[in-house]
């Protein structure tokens, strides 16, 4: 057993130390995604990475800023399918009293589904107007995200599940290559509509408005005032958005209210949250005593590590922006 504490329980047991309480798991999964992202950026692999770079700042800190505002109790300040994603999940809460409740499925997904379906096309729409001219090389290197996603599922698989839920881990091995075929094509398809909806906000907004019309005659292009309606088209803006919004509301009542029709689904779900509390209580039984948790931000101490390491790969982004600007030919 002296082996067996350190090599299986050790992470699992860091998550009942974290004050992040559940919502711990999808950080890590978020951290290793944006982790792998970073990499082929520095490492030159997309084609333009100063806008690629811009992009996962701005997409990061929809999430971020919604976590902290959730944790220092600034409800006023949390978007509303935020607040209820972070309220179901028990976030900050101890997670062996809440994982009866949702499963690490749920809590995998859920999160997943809002920082998807809601933020990414605020992001991408915001750096489509802070650069329009530049969307084609942003849809390429959007395209190619998607492989290191891909890759991304199979390392959540072999890591997070193994750590968290090897009752998912196991059901996971039972269907083969099925299930992650199937969850590639589905971010796929959430990704394809994110980017369509991100377009629908840019072509709404009055920054397109003022790109998009004609000069009058006599001026030439990107001089003087142009007559646009931007009452007419910030009610537009604001109707998209109210579609994301109820879109991203209605995927979530879908995962935390399945329909009778959808019996097996519930099933999975309480099967789930079963092995998973068993599981949560066993590794609960190898947790030493509690270190100082430093509760400013709600992270952990930097010896500890998960909260941190969740956040390293954005600030070595951040850090290396004036390198990659640097970098970045001159025309």
């Amino acid at each position: 057993m002296a082996l067996v504490k350190p090599f299986i329980f050790q992470r699992a047991a860091k998550l009942h130390r974290s004050p992040l309480g559940l919502l711990l798991i999808f950080d890590e999964v978020y951290a290793d995604v944006t982790q792998a992202i970073a990499v082929k950026i520095l490492e030159g692999e997309f084609e333009n990475r100063k806008e690629l770079f811009n992009l996962i700042l701005e997409f990061d800190d929809y999430y971020r800023e919604a976590k902290d505002a959730y944790l220092s109790g600034q409800a006023e300040q949390v978007p509303a399918v935020w607040d209820k994603v972070f309220r179901a999940i028990g976030a900050g809460r101890p997670p062996l009293r809440w994982v009866w409740r949702k499963s690490v499925l749920e809590v995998l997904v859920l999160p997943i589904i809002v920082h998807l379906v809601h933020d990414l096309p605020l992001a991408i729409s915001r750096r489509l107007q802070a650069a329009p001219d530049q969307w084609p090389s942003q849809l390429r290197d959007y395209d190619k995200i998607n492989d290191l996603l891909d890759q991304g599922i199979r390392d959540v698989q072999r890591q997070i599940l193994a750590a968290y839920s090897p009752t998912l881990l196991a059901l996971s091995a039972l269907t083969g290559q099925d299930d992650e075929s199937l969850l590639a094509h589905l971010f796929r398809l959430l990704r394809g509509t994110t980017w369509y909806d991100a377009v629908r906000l840019f072509s709404n907004s009055p920054q397109a408005a003022w790109l998009l019309e004609p000069p009058a005659v006599g001026e030439e292009a990107g001089s003087g005032f142009y007559p646009v309606e931007l009452d007419h088209v910030s009610d537009r803006f604001l109707s998209v958005l109210n579609t994301i919004e109820k879109r991203t509301d209605s995927y979530l009542n879908f995962i935390l209210n399945p329909s009778k029709l959808m019996l097996p689904l519930r099933l999975l779900f309480w099967s789930l949250r079963l092995c998973d509390t068993l599981y949560l209580a066993v590794t609960w039984l190898f947790v030493p005593t509690p270190e100082p948790i430093d509760s400013a931000g709600g992270r952990l101490e930097p010896s500890r590590g998960p909260a941190r390491a969740a956040v390293q790969p954005v600030t070595r982004l951040r850090q290396s922006s004036e390198e990659i600007r640097l970098r970045e030919p001159v025309l």
